[in-house]
């Protein structure tokens, strides 16, 4: 993942992202809950996050700097992150 500036990490309803050193995390844990939760977490946290998402999917190359990863959707990986979140 070198190389690029502008990274999203997609896990069903749940979206992280890195805009050059900023990260932030979006989640909805219930698909009725309303509204989406935005949580700017630490560099640390993201790398922990990524571990927990699970497999990829597929990447999406949409410009010169921005990646979009698509990872397997599952209710083992959303409970991974869904622990670790509620415990910062």
């Amino acid at each position: 993942m070198k190389g690029y500036i502008n990274t999203t990490h997609v896990m069903g309803r749940t979206l992280m992202s890195r805009h050059n050193s900023s990260y932030m995390l979006q989640y909805q844990w219930r698909q009725d809950s309303n509204p989406l939760h935005i949580r700017v977490i630490t560099k640390k946290e993201y790398d922990d996050i990524k571990k927990l998402a699970g497999p990829e999917e597929s990447r999406i190359v949409t410009a010169t700097n921005d990646l979009t990863i698509m990872h397997t959707t599952s209710s083992k990986y959303y409970m991974r992150i869904k622990r670790y979140v509620n415990k910062l």
